[in-house]
């Protein structure tokens, strides 16, 4: 399933993140195979979008829309309702989605979770889903 990342992260986030993977140093992954800082970032992206995306369909898949709360329920499955965030340690990336507070959403907590990323080769460590 192909996603569309300007629609998921926003111009901004995707805007500051290439700007800031221009002035970082490279990265290297343990096949060799050398990428430019700002290829890796968006392939941890890219790759975190698609396992949020397959969760959200898996967690909400059993849900039943009653007529108050359909709204809420679509909203909650889209992953278009989540705002991206990266960070990194020494060896791994973050990447967290946390649910965007929207009208009429504003006052809905809770949702999202956040993927750790091994750098050395982009598998997941770890997924910790929010409540």
């Amino acid at each position: 399933m192909e996603m569309n990342l300007r629609k998921i992260c926003g111009v901004s986030l995707c805007s500051s993140l290439i700007a800031f993977a221009l002035a970082a140093p490279q990265c290297a992954f343990a096949s060799d195979v050398e990428r430019s800082y700002e290829e890796t970032v968006s392939e941890v992206i890219k790759i975190t979008a698609t396992r949020f995306s397959d969760h959200l369909k898996e967690y909400y898949a059993g849900e039943e829309a009653v007529p108050e709360t359909a709204d809420l329920l679509k909203f909650a499955k889209n992953p278009e309702s989540y705002s991206i965030g990266v960070s990194q340690t020494s060896e791994t990336f973050i990447v967290v989605f946390l649910r965007r507070r929207v009208l009429p959403f504003e006052r809905v907590v809770g949702g999202g979770g956040e993927y750790h990323i091994n750098k050395a080769d982009l598998s997941l460590i770890k997924f910790v889903a929010y409540k």
